[in-house]
């Protein structure tokens, strides 16, 4: 299966979409500031592996290599 990254993930400029959103978007942003802010501490480690595009680029078998490294 071959899978294709969207084509507004290359836009250089924001479209009429963006503008009609970006008063949700604000309005988000102010209610998230709000909120009271809570920092918690996990045992669990992670490792983030990838980008934002779509297949190919080889994430699965990095991610096997590097499990292989961390069970030793």
């Amino acid at each position: 299966m071959k899978l294709k990254k969207p084509k507004f993930w290359n836009y250089n400029k924001p479209n009429l979409i963006a503008y009609i959103l970006l008063p949700l978007s604000i309005l988000l942003q102010i209610f998230k500031s709000l909120q009271k802010k809570t920092k918690i501490n996990f045992k669990l480690k992670t490792i983030c592996v990838g980008n934002i595009y779509i297949g190919g680029t080889g994430k699965t078998s990095l991610c096997i290599k590097i499990h292989e490294l961390l069970s030793r």
